[in-house]
């Protein structure tokens, strides 16, 4: 209710406070009507027809197997007005077509139709009044396109003046049935004097037709001025509602100068005409419209007014009724109904907005549904009775089911090529996987897996083992209880452990190389591991918050028009997508911070773990990552989906389980069989121990400490038949070469391999020396861009080789140093601590000057 009303009760309340409690009962009782007459009052669609009786339309009695589903039921709304054809179309869309059907009633609030059908409150209206609606017609269906015409309904509306028939049999030398009849006291004097009907009132007590809302009305009745001088003179004429067709009554009583005055009755109409047309003594005339109840019903006659023109209306207006300007003496035309609906039922259920313009009913459809309703009360009861009889008639409004309305499940099966592949692919992983294990416990002592931090190789290895399992997991359908979860906890673990390795790895060769500070950290593995450990369980955390907010779960993909699967999903609402948000950004930071330092590190010469093959770790999985994460997203074949995305992240867990873990592991295997095929009687140079007393100088080489003098004219050392290999690579053997020094006059260093007669390469300038940590019968060579570990005779023999070089090289490298200490370095030329925790073995690519190992944790 208005502010304005609810002060009008408020005023009273502080002078009657003993009518406090009715004037709330009476502000509550407004307050629901007002808030129910905006809702409008809904009404259900009881079944009518058994699904058995019309399964062979294809909607509804089908049968789905248990692969196969049915389309979601299109939700939809229609607006009523109590009369039953509107529920013959509820009816059959429901029971004929599966439809979820809602019918309301806006009883009186007509002008609001198509604003609700606008804004999808409401889907159809299919009795609708168009003439007092052209203007609506033009903003909402012509300009703005949200409502469609969806045609006429098929029969004719239309409103008149009625009399009571029994009254005109009665006299019949008189004529009732003329306007110019109620100009005559002869025809007059048989109608209710001014006074006889008590106008209604409404629930707060006003008038239902007061001034303050129509300016014509005057307690509870309209009198037109030709009555005003004398009221007791003229006669009763009823009306339902001073909102029904506004004015115009009113305004035709004033032109056509009849003595009549408008009693509006309310609720009270449709009994008062039913007396009145069931006796015979006295006269009634009254508006009313048809088709309806009480034309259908009663014995009733039509008034005849002034024939209908096309501008008749134009000098009417319902705002200046009884101005002398204003005028109205013609009849009201008669209307063809036509039906509405909103336009986005076009795509939304393109079914249902055919069926709307396929429903029409004919004038003998419309009187045969309230007669029997004048007999049996019920609406739905009258509906159902008429579908039962013209069940030819409404089967050609039932439009074909669309080709996907009933889809059959297309899910890979076993033994298909796809899962089958996948299921070898993650078969070989696994046993790639699990001896790793086995080998890092048993090679940890070795120094090419101990310098490497065997536990963070096994901390790679299990990732690598728990995404495997996140990738198989594909195969099985989403269906399956807590599927959607699992995948997803397994991937982001997996991914966790391996980029928590992966950050930590590198973390400690940058503070070392990339401390410019002189910072004294502890790089202990004890310390870093536990690095990890805090990553997982952050990931635990947010995994955990995120299965209870975005409640992963199975829904329904179309693959095709007839077909559809399963694909996990997540819940849409704010608070879902917020922590999915945030879990992708934990995991992107992980990866982007690994990669980042990777890159840091790129310029770092480890004698075992180079950096850029843990930079390609990293690389590799962000690759993956920016394939697997579209095409996650994009709308392809869920097959392609499938392969794609195995295949990428098998891939890159390919290059991380290769590049991390059993890069070293082969080195060990590698060098152990060729010791038993007698090609080599040691473990490893950089061990510091011997098998079986033997050296590889005794073993292998069998060259002396080095031949001094004269070669080619040319002051020279040469080392015959020295083990070398490269600090770099995946694979990196042991070769024989012969090492050639020149002192003078040119400085230069000539590698040949060993009985090779192609000769070897000369080397004149940036080559550098240095020991190499654990192992002092060897040194490091760096020439070329690339670093060697080279083993002499013994530690004296190496050292002397280190001095000579140093030596012979000092001036050339001396020359070039300006242009090399512009090269890129991680420390930007800051020279680095130095961390011991007797586990790997560092040089750092910054020539020039003399290199100096660093032992990392």
């Amino acid at each position: 209710m208005g502010s304005q009303k609810l002060r009008q009760l408020w005023s009273p309340w502080d002078r009657h406070e003993g009518l406090s409690t009715a004037i709330f009962l009476a502000i509550l009782i407004l307050s629901i009507s007002n808030v129910v007459h905006a809702l409008g009052v809904r009404r259900e669609t009881p079944q009518c027809l058994p699904p058995s009786s019309v399964a062979s339309l294809g909607w509804v009695g089908t049968a789905a197997g248990t692969s196969t589903i049915k389309q979601v039921p299109a939700y939809i709304v229609i607006e009523a007005d109590a009369w039953s054809s509107t529920y013959i179309a509820a009816t059959l869309l429901q029971d004929v077509m599966g439809v979820n059907v809602t019918v309301l009633e806006y009883d009186g609030d007509y002008s609001g139709t198509f604003s609700r059908v606008a804004s999808g409150r409401v889907h159809a209206n299919l009795e609708l009044w168009p003439n007092s609606k052209a203007a609506l017609y033009q903003q909402f269906i012509v300009q703005q396109g949200l409502v469609e015409d969806s045609g006429m309904i098929g029969y004719a509306a239309k409103i008149s003046w009625y009399i009571n028939t029994a009254i005109a049999n009665a006299y019949p030398t008189l004529i009732f049935d003329s306007w110019r009849s109620y100009t005559m006291n002869s025809v007059l004097q048989y109608l209710p004097a001014y006074g006889t009907t008590t106008p209604a009132r409404k629930a707060d007590g006003s008038w239902l037709c007061d001034s303050t809302t129509y300016s014509f009305c005057s307690n509870g009745m309209f009198v037109p001025p030709q009555c005003q001088a004398n009221p007791s003179g003229c006669r009763e004429y009823w009306h339902v509602d001073p909102s029904y067709n506004m004015g115009e009554n009113e305004q035709r009583i004033i032109t056509l100068g009849l003595k009549l005055v408008v009693v509006y009755l309310g609720a009270d109409f449709a009994s008062t005409v039913t007396r009145c047309a069931n006796q015979n003594s006295y006269l009634c005339i009254f508006y009313y419209w048809k088709p309806e109840i009480l034309p259908s019903t009663l014995s009733l006659s039509v008034v005849s007014l002034p024939e209908y023109n096309s501008t008749c209306f134009s000098q009417f207006s319902a705002s200046r009724v009884g101005a002398s300007s204003n005028e109205l003496v013609c009849d009201t035309s008669s209307e063809l109904l036509m039906k509405i609906s909103t336009t986005s039922l076009r795509l939304t259920a393109p079914h249902v907005s055919m069926f709307f313009k396929q429903f029409s009913l004919k004038d003998h459809d419309i009187n045969f549904l309230l007669n029997d309703y004048a007999t049996t009360g019920v609406t739905e009861t009258t509906a159902c009775k008429w579908i039962a009889s013209n069940r030819n008639l409404w089967t050609a409004w039932i439009p074909a089911p669309p080709a996907n309305y009933i889809m059959t499940l297309d899910d890979m099966a076993s033994s298909e090529v796809l899962p089958i592949l996948v299921v070898v692919l993650c078969g070989l992983f696994f046993a790639a996987t699990l001896p790793t294990f086995h080998l890092l416990s048993r090679y940890a002592g070795i120094a090419t897996v101990k310098a490497q931090s065997p536990r963070f190789m096994q901390l790679i290895a299990l990732g690598v083992f728990v995404v495997t399992a996140s990738v198989a997991l594909e195969i099985a359908s989403p269906t399956i209880t807590g599927m959607c979860a699992v995948r997803i906890w397994l991937l982001a673990l997996g991914m966790c452990t391996i980029l928590g390795s992966i950050i930590v790895k590198t973390m400690r060769i940058y503070l070392i190389f990339g401390n410019r500070y002189q910072m004294q950290f502890n790089l202990k593995d004890s310390r870093l591991l536990g690095g990890v450990l805090a990553m997982a369980a952050v990931d635990l955390v947010l995994l955990g918050a995120w299965t209870g907010a975005a409640a992963p779960s199975p829904i329904i993909s179309t693959v095709s028009t007839t077909t559809y699967t399963y694909l996990c999903s997540t819940s849409s609402d704010t608070g879902g997508t917020a922590i999915t948000v945030i879990l992708a950004t934990f995991h992107a930071s992980q990866l982007l911070v690994a990669c980042w330092l990777s890159f840091k590190i790129r310029n770092v010469a480890t004698n075992y773990n180079e950096s850029k093959y843990i930079a390609l770790a990293a690389y590799n999985i962000l690759l993956a990552c920016t394939v697997v994460i579209p095409v996650s997203v994009l709308p392809i074949n869920f097959r392609a989906q499938f392969v794609i995305k195995c295949v990428c992240i098998l891939l890159a867990l390919g290059g991380v389980l290769g590049l991390l873990v059993w890069r070293p592991i082969l080195e060990v295997v590698l060098v152990r069989a060729a010791s038993h095929d007698g090609i080599s009687a040691f473990r490893s140079p950089l061990s510091g121990k011997l098998d079986r007393g033997n050296s590889l100088r005794n073993a292998m080489a069998k060259s002396d400490k080095g031949i001094e003098g004269v070669l080619c004219g040319l002051e020279a050392r040469v080392g015959q038949r020295f083990a070398i290999k490269q600090m770099g690579g995946l694979l990196r053997r042991w070769t024989e070469v012969d090492v050639v020094l020149f002192h003078h006059p040119l400085p230069a260093l000539l590698i040949t391999p060993f009985g090779s007669p192609k000769g070897g390469q000369a080397f004149t300038f940036k080559v550098y020396a240095s020991p190499a940590d654990g192992a002092t019968d060897c040194f490091v060579l760096r020439v070329g861009g690339s670093s060697y570990l080279v083993q002499a005779k013994d530690a004296a023999d190496a050292d002397r080789w280190l001095r000579d070089i140093e030596t012979t090289f000092k001036a050339a490298n001396a020359s070039t140093a300006d242009s090399v200490s512009r090269s890129p370095s991680v420390s930007s030329g800051a020279p680095s601590p130095a961390v011991t925790s007797g586990e790997q073995s560092v040089t750092s690519r910054r020539p020039p000057g003399p290199q100096r190992s660093v032992m990392v944790g």
